[in-house]
This record gives structure tokens, C-alpha cells and sequence, in this order.
């Protein structure tokens, strides 16, 4: 008797979905968001190319950002590059 080996083709989701929930998604975009408003410049600027880098991850997308869609039009992945100047002063 010959056997043929096929691979069952199961879609499985990235280990991400699996190990990121929806709460700890949150508080981490939470604490970012924070850590982005602080007063000393290192801090802020840091702290903002993470949370820009989270937002706008590909490969795989984050999951479970709370107001992705948002997030996303108020700061589109062309301006990453851009810096500050990009988005209007709040004085």
C-alpha cells in the first residue's frame, strides 16, 4: 500500500492574533499615546515613531487597535517621515 503525504492546507492566523488580546492591544497603545505627550522632547519623539510604527505595521498588522481607522487619517503612513511640521501646532 502506498501512501501519499498531503499537507492538511489550514488557514492558521499569525501567532500576533494569538498572543496580543484586545485589552493588552489597548493598554499598550494607551501607554504609548501617554509616553507621547510627555514634556521632555527625547521622550516625545521616541515614544510617537513607536506608536506610528505600531499603527502602520505590515508584516503582520497589529491586531486589535482600538480606532484603527481613525488613528490612521489622522496620521497617514506619508508623513512618518515628515516629522512634527507635518501636523498643526496646538498653541
Amino acid at each position: 500500500m502506498c501512501s501519499v503525504y498531503r499537507p492538511l492546507l489550514i488557514y492558521r492566523p499569525p501567532l500576533v492574533y494569538l498572543l496580543l488580546s484586545v485589552c493588552s492591544c489597548e493598554r499598550i497603545m494607551c501607554c504609548v499615546a501617554q509616553q507621547a505627550s510627555e514634556k521632555i522632547d527625547r521622550f516625545r519623539a521616541h515614544a510617537a515613531s513607536v506608536f506610528l510604527t505600531l499603527l502602520h505595521f505590515d508584516s503582520p498588522p497589529i491586531p486589535h487597535v482600538p480606532h484603527q481607522g481613525e488613528l490612521e487619517k489622522l496620521f497617514p503612513r506619508y508623513c512618518r517621515g515628515v516629522g512634527p511640521p507635518c501636523w498643526p501646532r496646538s498653541h
